[in-house]
């Protein structure tokens, strides 16, 4: 989850769309301690914190979170939440915001397992073949003519020009994917009746009330 979009959230955490009296669980945001609360039993709470951008989102702004191997298995660990039976207890008006989110980070996987490979071999077809049923073909061309330009498709990269190669495709692909519906969840949860209330450094609890 990036750095802007972790202001957005908090933003959305101002306006109150929830009645006094609704179920409360405690959930960690940003490290910090908050509560979850809304109109539903608590494994449907749990389930909303669950698939929420700032849980279900690996963040991508920390320099050691350019390595495709970490950002991987975050992005399986990710998607096991996501997936899981537990998830079922979802309000219905999150069902779509999660299969989208299921989409995005099952193409962002296929990227970095064809990228390993891809470094080992520098098989270009066999990369671009791997990410044909996410990317649209123009598209893909113009991956494959920027990892041309930069000397990545004859030889595997190394050092900075190796990490550089990677952000560069990784931050090409992202932005043709299905798109990151973590703009939609505030939406969602306040049509859902569900809101986020924290308590922040100075020990208030801001109930957006």
């Amino acid at each position: 989850m990036s750095a802007s979009a972790k202001v957005l959230f908090l933003i959305a955490l101002g306006f109150s769309v929830v009645p006094a009296g609704a179920t409360e669980i405690a959930v960690t945001l940003f490290g910090s301690k908050c509560k979850l609360r809304g109109n539903f039993e608590k494994p449907a709470l749990q389930a909303v914190h669950a698939v929420s951008p700032a849980e279900a989102l690996p963040s991508m702004d920390n320099e050691d979170e350019r390595n495709p191997f970490d950002l991987l298995r975050k992005i399986k660990q990710s998607l096991l939440k996501t997936k899981a039976p537990e998830q079922h207890s979802l309000p219905k008006a999150l069902h779509d915001y999660r299969e989208q989110l299921i989409r995005r980070l099952t193409a962002q996987s296929a990227f970095l397992e064809a990228w390993m490979k891809y470094e080992k071999d520098s098989a270009l077809p066999a990369f671009s073949k791997s990410l044909a049923p996410y990317l649209e073909a123009e598209k893909l061309k113009e991956l494959e003519a920027q990892l041309k330009k930069n000397g990545a498709a004859k030889k595997p990269a190394k050092g900075e020009a190796k990490v550089d190669a990677f952000t560069q495709a990784f931050k090409f692909y992202n932005g043709w994917i299905v798109s990151s519906p973590e703009a939609d969840f505030h939406r969602v949860i306040r049509t859902a009746g569900v809101e986020y209330l924290c308590a922040f450094d100075d020990g208030e609890e801001d109930d957006h009330e």
